[in-house]
């Protein structure tokens, strides 16, 4: 029955908004550990994956849940130890955070229009 009402749509929402709590998780991460003597900032790779599909002959009729596998890798610019930035953590928290829930008032969207078919579509 899911799959009926699922589209493209649904699909890279869905993936996106996997991607901002794994980027989340990864900013909790940096701040646990903010004072870890040795440890590396992490980040989540997704971003570099979404370019790569774009430049991708035929990329665009793939769904992002079948290609597209974020996780957390360490930073590309942790070259040093304990390079953590409590502020910068928290900057990109905001920043995520305001993500994930506009990303949420766009689903909620997306199901009240097919809400909006079902009930109307009896009429």
């Amino acid at each position: 029955m899911f799959n009926l009402v699922a589209s493209s749509t649904t699909a890279l929402l869905g993936a996106a908004l996997d991607v901002t709590s794994l980027r989340q998780q990864a900013i909790a991460q940096n701040i646990a550990n903010a004072n870890t003597p040795g440890y590396r900032r992490v980040m989540v790779d997704f971003d570099a994956q979404v370019d790569g599909l774009r430049r991708q002959a035929g990329g665009a009729q793939r769904t992002a849940g079948t290609l597209m596998r974020p996780h957390i890798v360490p930073a590309a610019d942790a070259a040093q130890a304990n390079d953590v930035s409590l502020d910068l953590e928290v900057a990109d928290l905001s920043d995520t955070v305001l993500r994930h829930q506009a990303l949420l008032k766009v689903v909620s969207r997306e199901y009240a229009i097919i809400g909006t078919a079902i009930t109307e579509g009896k009429r």
